[in-house]
C-alpha cells in the first residue's frame, strides 16, 4: 500500500494513476498473477471505479490535512481557526460620509433621507437635521469678509452637514468627492448637496486571503501595545479597512514632523469612536498620541483622556480603457466583470501602495475574449498616463464604477 506521508511529515497525495497501478498490482497478487486488469475487461473497469473512488478519498484527506494550517485553508473551515484565534472575518459593510446640504431656513431632514450619486449609488442619512439661521461664507471677489450663502435668486440659505450611510454594502459605496449631488427624495427644503470627502469604510465580504492574513498578523502582533500590536487591534474593528502606525521613539521630532515620544495613527475607514476607544485600550499608559482627529475617552477610573489620530487620504485613480473584442465577449456583463475586477485589485491594495500599470492589465485579460487592450490611468481625469500611479505613505489608491471607462470596439 502505497505511504500518504513523505519522510518530514508533509502528506503527500497520491495522483490517479499512482492509485490504478497500485490497486492493479494489488488484484495480481490476491486473485491471480494473470488477472485481466485493464478496461477491457469486466474486472478492469471495476478496478477503475475503485479507483477513482479512492482518489476522491486520498484528495478529501489531503483537503483536511491542508485545513490544519491558516495560509491553506479556506471557507469555514479558516472561520472556525479564526474563532479559535479570537479573530472574526470581516462581513460586508457599507460606505459612510459626511454631506454638506444646503437648504432653506426653518427646513428640515429626516433620518434615513436619500441622497445619490449621477450613477445610481444611494446614500442614506443617519440623523435628522432642521436648517437654522442663514450661513455666513467667504466672498470670492472680496477675501476677508464674508456674505450670505445664497441661491441665484438671491435667497438666503443654511448650510448644514450630516452623516450618511450607503444603502448597499460593499466597495461600490466609496465614491470620491463630489459625486453626492442628487436630492433623491426631491426635498423641497434642500437646495443643494454636496460629499466634500470620498466615501469610506464601504468593503466587501472578507475574502480568505485577506482574513487569512490577518490571522497570521495577530498570531505575531508582540504584544497589545507593540507597533504591530496597535495596527493589528485597530485593523480588526469591523469598518476598518486599514490602519498604519508611526511610532516615533527618539527624543527629536521624526522626518514627518511627529513629536518626540509620539504614536500617529492613520486609518482607513471604521468609527472615529470606536477607533479611540480600541487604541487607548491598545496603548501603554505614557504614550502620546498626534493626529487631527480628537476624541475622548475614559480609563477604567472614569477619567477623561484625549486619543488623536488621522484618517489617511483617499486618492481616486480614472483609469481609461480602450478594447478589441471579439464574438466570445460577453456583451451583456462583460463591461461589468472588467470594472469588478478591477475594482476588486483596488479593494486589496495596502496604504501607500503603488498601481503598478502592467496589473490593471491582468485584471482585464482575465475576461474572455479580448484581444488587445490599450490602457490609460492616473489622478487627474485630463492627463491620463501609460504608467503606475503612486501615492505617499499615508495615501491609498480608490477608484469606482463612475472613475473606470471603457469602449469596445469589436475585431
Amino acid at each position: 500500500m502505497m505511504a500518504l506521508m513523505t519522510e518530514d511529515g508533509q502528506f503527500d497525495r497520491p495522483e490517479i494513476g499512482d492509485i490504478r497501478e497500485d490497486i492493479n498490482d494489488l488484484a495480481k497478487q490476491d486473485i491471480s498473477p494473470d488477472a485481466p486488469t485493464d478496461d477491457a475487461h469486466l474486472l478492469g473497469q471495476f478496478l477503475g471505479i475503485i479507483s477513482d473512488r479512492d482518489d476522491l478519498t486520498f484528495k478529501a484527506l489531503e483537503a483536511v490535512y491542508y485545513s490544519l494550517f491558516v495560509l491553506s485553508s479556506h471557507g469555514d473551515t479558516l472561520d472556525r481557526i479564526g474563532i479559535e484565534e479570537g479573530v472574526l472575518r470581516k462581513p460586508a459593510a457599507p460606505a459612510s460620509v459626511e454631506l454638506q446640504v444646503d437648504g432653506y431656513t426653518g427646513g428640515f431632514i429626516a433620518a434615513n433621507s436619500l441622497f445619490s450619486t449621477d450613477d445610481g449609488v444611494l446614500f442614506e442619512t443617519t440623523d435628522d437635521v432642521t436648517f437654522g439661521e442663514i450661513t455666513m461664507v467667504d466672498d470670492p471677489d472680496n477675501p476677508g469678509t464674508q456674505v450670505q450663502l445664497q441661491n441665484e435668486n438671491g435667497v438666503g440659505l443654511c448650510r448644514v452637514t450630516v452623516n450618511a450611510m450607503a444603502v448597499e454594502s460593499g466597495i461600490d459605496g466609496n465614491v470620491k468627492a463630489g459625486a453626492i449631488t442628487y436630492n433623491a427624495d426631491a426635498n423641497e427644503d434642500i437646495y443643494a448637496v454636496t460629499n466634500p470627502g470620498a466615501a469610506t469604510g464601504g468593503q466587501e465580504a472578507e475574502v480568505d486571503k485577506s482574513y487569512a492574513d490577518r490571522i497570521i498578523s495577530d498570531r505575531h502582533a508582540g504584544g497589545s501595545s507593540s507597533e504591530n500590536g496597535i495596527t493589528t487591534a485597530i485593523g480588526n474593528l469591523p469598518d476598518v479597512k486599514q490602519a498604519k502606525l508611526v511610532s516615533n521613539r527618539t527624543m527629536q521630532p521624526d522626518k514627518y514632523g511627529n513629536p518626540a515620544k509620539s504614536d500617529h495613527l492613520y486609518v482607513i475607514g471604521g468609527d472615529d469612536q470606536e477607533i479611540a476607544d480600541e487604541y487607548f485600550h491598545v496603548l501603554g499608559v505614557t504614550e502620546y498620541t498626534v493626529g487631527s482627529i480628537a476624541k475622548t475617552v475614559y480609563n477604567l477610573s472614569g477619567d477623561a483622556r484625549t486619543i488623536k489620530f488621522d484618517h489617511a487620504k483617499t486618492v481616486p485613480v480614472f483609469i481609461q480603457i480602450g478594447l478589441t473584442t471579439t464574438d466570445d465577449f460577453d456583451s451583456d456583463n462583460g463591461l461589468a466583470d472588467i470594472r469588478k475586477n478591477i475594482e476588486q485589485f483596488f479593494s486589496e491594495l495596502q496604504m501607500g501602495e503603488t498601481v503598478l500599470f502592467s496589473q490593471i492589465f491582468g485584471q482585464i485579460w482575465n475576461v474572455h475574449g479580448i484581444t488587445d487592450i490599450k490602457l490609460a490611468m492616473g489622478t487627474d481625469k485630463a492627463k491620463l498616463t501609460l504608467d503606475d500611479v503612486k501615492v505617499n505613505e499615508f495615501e491609498l489608491a480608490v477608484t469606482d464604477d463612475s472613475s473606470i471607462e471603457v469602449t469596445v470596439n469589436a475585431g
